[in-house]
């Protein structure tokens, strides 16, 4: 009987309502399937991990999770990687393969995969203080970026977008997979009788829901702004903007039940997203299997997922104006603008992701 292999999946952060973690758990998934129990190791854990995973999901799965520091280190995500040089609580001896997404340098030479979300390595773009929080690190980075092309780990890229990313900062080739998104999950097939805006994302300001508020709000279109948050002031600007203007037509949902949300997705008619480098657009990809309607950012992974150059800003005071539009088209072309966007948006299936992470377990 051939021997199962032991795996491994490091993290920075796990446990949370975040992509990652929508990530880890479809790679646990599939790992499960093929009867293996991988163990996680994350530099942070949420403590409400087992509630947030099985709050939306039925399926169980089966993992352990520890830290990969001795203790845990929820700051300071660039250097945890170095610290594990110190207070190192995993050993990457004891698996056959590791799976990275931790999206940090990875300070071990194993084989496995990198998972690539975005080159957060180089590309820094915050002023004053984080600039100079971030300086030792890019002092180093051409070393340890060299260093970590020419380990034993695989690389893939999770869009094309970030494919392009890595190439004109290294000149470097990965390959390309998608994250997964759960389509069936947020499918629908209501089409006629839809109304509103829809926008869903953890609370942030790079996130921009406080400019969409600002943007959308004083249409006077229903707009439901929902989504998770760490950032409370963040989350109370929001809040507080739409209190002092009077804004009834907009409504905060903050860790919205799922059926509710659902629910909202499927009687709304358009989905809003302004983060305007994405780097790949899980809430947009769900949205639009939900029949809804996308206006994004022209650039990033946004024009990767909405192919469709009508439906894309370049500033978010065109979102009105973009609105307009599509409500002078017929229904009939609006569904024929929906079936588009749901064919497009078949490659990201849960289940590509899958048996690619499988493929290369096996390889």
């Amino acid at each position: 009987m051939k021997k199962k292999k032991r795996v491994a999946i490091v993290a920075d952060y796990f446990g949370d309502l975040g992509g990652v973690t929508n990530n880890l758990i479809h790679l646990v998934s599939a790992l499960n399937s093929v009867g293996i129990t991988p163990d996680i190791y994350a530099y942070s854990i949420d403590q409400n991990y087992e509630e947030n995973i099985y709050k939306e999901r039925k399926e169980k799965v089966g993992f352990t999770v520890s830290r990969m520091l001795k203790f845990e280190v929820k700051r300071f995500a660039l250097y945890k990687p170095f610290l594990y040089y110190f207070i190192p609580n995993f050993n990457p001896a004891e698996y056959d393969f590791v799976y990275d997404f931790s999206g940090l340098y990875p300070p071990y030479d194993h084989e496995g995969l990198f998972f690539i979300y975005y080159d957060y390595w180089s590309e820094f773009e915050e002023a004053g203080w984080k600039t100079l929080y971030r300086l030792p690190y890019k002092l180093f980075l051409h070393g340890f970026t060299k260093r970590m092309f020419g380990k034993k780990m695989e690389f893939c890229s999770q869009s094309k977008f970030v494919q392009k990313v890595m190439k004109k900062n290294y000149g470097v080739n990965t390959e390309l997979v998608y994250s997964p998104v759960s389509l069936k999950k947020f499918s629908s097939g209501k089409k006629g009788g839809r109304s509103g805006v829809v926008s869903l994302a953890r609370f942030e300001p790079y996130k921009r829901q406080l400019e969409q508020v600002q943007v959308i709000g004083r249409t006077g279109i229903e707009f439901f702004v929902c989504g998770s948050y760490v950032n409370k002031e963040y989350y109370k600007k929001c809040v507080d903007f739409v209190k002092e203007n009077k804004l009834a037509n907009v409504h905060i949902k903050p860790f919205v039940p799922f059926e509710e949300l659902k629910k909202i997705m499927a009687e709304s008619k358009y989905f809003v997203h302004c983060f305007a480098r994405e780097h790949f657009g899980l809430c947009t990809a769900e949205a639009i299997s939900a029949g809804l309607i996308p206006i994004v950012p022209d650039c990033g992974g946004s024009v990767e997922i909405v192919p469709v150059p009508s439906l894309r800003f370049k500033e978010m005071s065109e979102i009105p104006g973009i609105i307009r539009e599509l409500e002078k088209k017929s229904e009939g072309d609006i569904d024929a603008i929906r079936r588009k966007l749901k064919k497009h948006v078949e490659q990201y299936d849960e289940s590509a992701f899958k048996e690619k992470m499988l493929s290369y377990l096996n390889s």
